[in-house]
């Protein structure tokens, strides 16, 4: 009896992203690294994406968006590999941010087995930081009130992260809250008199530089007064 043995073809181990994309955080004009290290890769192919927009970045070592214009002597986009022939880390690199490069990044592998397309793909994300900006249409610039009235100053910013506001008084002397310096976007003014009038300070700082500042002008009215003044005719009558 002769016995045919049938070995079944040996299939080489699939491709894996080993790592986790470690998250990045960059300023505006910063450059950003991203790295996806990929085991047993062999012939399949390898996609950085930005899945916030859709747009395939790379495909293995090549650069495939087309808008990739030259920063100085440099590309905005670039790709670099390193490692083994089995394990290799491919780094994203993305120049001169803007706030629009930020939001998450897919590292991807399409495998092909057998005519089955399956993948395998891991998110990183991408932080760009943003200098704060004082928003001046939501912002006081002048507030007038009457004596005993109730009233605010607002300071309203923008930027990533969000900016802490900082209040103080262009003089040095206490706020009305009777504090040298207040944290919070709005500043209470509650039974104004002359004493609040001045010159007010707003800053708003998220440690990206630089900080940006606005002055308020705070002007309390008083109602008018009267006084009892001497008949001065009459003094003289009576001399």
């Amino acid at each position: 009896v002769l016995l045919v043995i049938m070995a079944a073809p040996i299939r080489s181990q699939d491709p894996e992203i080993v790592d986790d994309i470690l998250p990045e955080v960059q300023p505006v004009g910063g450059t950003a690294r991203l790295n996806c290290t990929v085991a047993n890769k062999n012939t399949n192919n390898l996609f950085w994406i930005h899945e916030d927009t859709g747009e395939t970045i790379t495909m293995d070592s090549t650069v495939t968006i087309q808008i990739n214009p030259m920063i100085g002597m440099l590309r905005k986009y670039e790709i670099f590999t390193r490692g083994v022939p089995d394990r290799q880390t491919y780094t994203l690199v993305i120049r001169r941010l803007r706030q629009q490069d930020a939001g998450h990044y897919i590292c991807q592998v399409k495998i092909q087995n057998q005519n089955i397309l399956r993948q395998v793909k891991k998110v990183g994300k991408l932080t760009v930081q943003v200098p704060p900006k004082i928003r001046p249409g939501d912002t006081t610039t002048l507030l007038e009130v009457d004596q005993n009235e109730n009233s605010s100053l607002v300071c309203s910013a923008m930027g990533i992260p969000y900016p802490n506001i900082t209040w103080t008084r262009l003089d040095g002397r206490a706020l009305p809250i009777g504090v040298a310096q207040f944290r919070g976007h709005i500043l209470p003014l509650t039974k104004g008199t002359v004493r609040d009038m001045g010159v007010y300070r707003c800053v708003a700082n998220n440690n990206i530089k630089p900080p940006d500042e606005h002055l308020c002008e705070v002007r309390v009215f008083q109602p008018p007064t009267t006084r009892t003044v001497q008949n001065s005719v009459g003094q003289a009558q009576n001399r």
